[in-house]
């Protein structure tokens, strides 16, 4: 396999990048292509987050992040009860500060 490889590099590599492409976009357009939090629908600012703040815990327990995390979520039927998708600022919020500002301020309107 060693020598395939190291005669294919370039091929293989291509070949990982584009199925990694392809199932993120999969896995994109079925949490609903947009940002929960705030609408946000460019692919490359999106990522999928873990309701529950657990992503942490996910990936040291069961190793599941980037295509790993990806091809569970297809494999399992994109379970929504524990993730969601969310632009990166919005993620990061949440994951700083507990609640996205969006979410603050939308609180803030209903009361």
């Amino acid at each position: 396999m060693t020598t395939w490889y190291e005669r294919n590099k370039e091929k293989h590599d291509a070949a990982t990048k584009e199925n990694y492409r392809r199932v993120r976009a999969d896995v994109i357009e079925a949490y609903g292509g947009k940002c929960v939090c705030c609408g946000e629908g460019t692919p490359e600012f999106l990522g999928i987050d873990h309701i529950f703040c657990d992503g942490g815990k996910e990936r040291r327990d069961r190793g599941l992040s980037g295509a790993t995390l990806y091809r569970e979520l297809r494999r399992n039927g994109y379970p929504k009860d524990r993730y969601q998708l969310l632009c990166h600022n919005c993620n990061q919020a949440k994951g700083y500060y507990r609640v996205c500002p969006h979410e603050r301020t939308r609180q803030s309107l209903n009361t």
